[in-house]
């Protein structure tokens, strides 16, 4: 009897083997489909033992609708070497420190969805159990792939800070959809908690400002300082509204071909505001918000002798 039952348990391995089942997700209908073959020679049970189910899970795909799957053990793909290979794919991708949505997560899921939990590609592409959850129940997002944080330079973070200023981001309450406009061009090269301490968020207010339930000011005393620097440079100007300037006055001094640094160059010099500067330049040269910042650190980078750029 003994012997038949090995017999019987060797032709079942086989048999699942050789149709591709081995260490594969299953639902309850695609483990009758392996179980029918079989159904009077074992119980169902038994068949979902030899196939490497737990005698829970069985249960579970037959009376809830899950997912389970199968483990047999003979020399088949070991899992860790299948999620190795699952991650170097991922990251072909060129993906990585992406934000991404709960339905853009599903769309990368989609092609291991047969041979993968759900839960198991998450942590394959560095989001956690409860990030998922999160992005699945309220729509937070979370990022793939997450890279080390590379040590920021004090000359990088100044000039981090000296492009968000610029922007008109100083000592303003932002949001969290705002911060991630401002982070977009610097999210490849610095995490997002870095960043935003960079800008000023303490940590004690990222989790609830992350969710959407507060806004925080960043770059405090940057609108002090700006309108300090105002005053000495226009001695006429007493407050900040007097260096409110005529916008074609200044059109008029700027050369048909000026470069977008040379055109704030003298915006700022002529009292024109931050905001309207850059709103200015937008829309003259067609450019986004993106666009227009990388310009400003590239230019940056290019001038190692000058503490800071576009100063007012």
């Amino acid at each position: 009897m003994n012997n038949n039952f090995e017999e019987l348990k060797k032709r079942i391995i086989e048999d699942v083997k050789s149709k591709v089942y081995t260490n594969k997700l299953i639902n309850y209908q695609e483990f009758l489909e392996l179980y029918t073959p079989y159904m009077f020679e074992i119980k169902e049970k038994e068949f979902a033992e030899i196939i490497g189910i737990t005698y829970d899970n069985w249960i579970s795909i037959r009376n809830r609708g899950t997912r389970t799957r199968t483990k047999i053990q003979q020399d088949i793909v070991k899992l860790k070497d299948r999620k190795e290979q699952i991650k170097k794919e991922i990251e072909s991708l060129g993906i990585e420190n992406k934000s991404i949505t709960y339905e853009e997560f599903l769309q990368l899921y989609d092609k291991y969805k047969h041979e993968i939990s759900e839960s198991d590609f998450a942590e394959i592409i560095g989001i956690s159990y409860s990030n998922l959850k999160n992005m699945r129940n309220i729509n937070t997002k979370a990022i793939v792939l997450k890279t080390s944080d590379k040590p920021i330079t004090e000359k990088r973070r100044n000039e981090i800070i000296e492009i968000v200023k610029n922007l008109g981001y100083g000592n303003k309450l932002i949001n969290y959809n705002d911060f991630l406009k401002i982070y977009e061009p610097f999210k490849t090269e610095i995490a997002e908690l870095t960043f935003a301490k960079i800008i000023g968020i303490p940590y004690i207010n990222w989790t609830r400002f992350k969710n959407g339930t507060r806004r925080v000011r960043i770059l405090k005393g940057a609108a002090m300082t700006s309108e300090k620097d105002n005053k000495q440079n226009s001695a006429n100007k007493s407050t900040i509204q007097t260096t409110l300037v005529n916008i074609e006055q200044i059109k008029e001094k700027i050369s048909d071909n000026a470069t977008p640094i040379e055109v704030m160059k003298i915006c700022f010099s002529n009292g024109m505001t931050r905001s309207k500067t850059i709103n200015y330049c937008m829309k003259r040269f067609n450019l986004s918000r993106i666009e227009l910042i990388n310009i400003i650190t590239e230019s940056l980078q290019n001038r190692n002798d000058k503490k800071g750029l576009l100063e007012r």
